[in-house]
């Protein structure tokens, strides 16, 4: 099993989602400014890969069958037979 963030579909998607994002880390009572250090933070660092892109990269490495699993806003899990 794998859990990963992952990113849109497209530009339209990916707004939304991150859009989404923030208010739940508000709504989880994260401030504007600590959202914002780690967005900062991530930057360059953790780049997503889509859904598509994650199952490209499962199946080069070897795993015959990938299941997407679960899907909450931006993350997603996936279940690999090798």
């Amino acid at each position: 099993m794998l859990f990963e963030k992952v990113r849109g579909p497209d530009a339209r998607f990916q707004d939304v989602i991150s859009s989404l994002y923030v208010d739940y880390k508000m709504q989880q009572g994260y401030t504007p400014s600590e959202i914002l250090a780690k967005t900062r933070s991530l930057k360059g660092v953790l780049e997503p890969f889509s859904t598509a892109g994650n199952q490209d990269m499962l199946a080069r490495a070897g795993f015959k069958d990938v299941m997407s699993i679960f899907k909450y806003i931006c993350f997603e899990g996936f279940f690999c037979i090798k």
